[in-house]
């Protein structure tokens, strides 16, 4: 499931301006996924004992 929100920026910000924000939030939304993916990878056995 996606959620999407909405971001009024200033008026006068120039279209190259909020180009830059948007590519940024996208590199980040990209890194956040990313960071899911890896934990996903523990999978239900992460809270397993430890062996010791």
């Amino acid at each position: 499931m996606q959620l999407r929100f909405t971001i009024l920026l200033p008026e006068d910000w120039t279209p190259e301006q909020a180009w830059a924000v948007q590519d940024c939030l996208d590199e980040r939304l990209v890194q956040i996924q990313t960071a899911i993916t890896q934990l996903d990878l523990f999978g239900a056995d992460f809270d397993d004992p430890l062996p010791f």
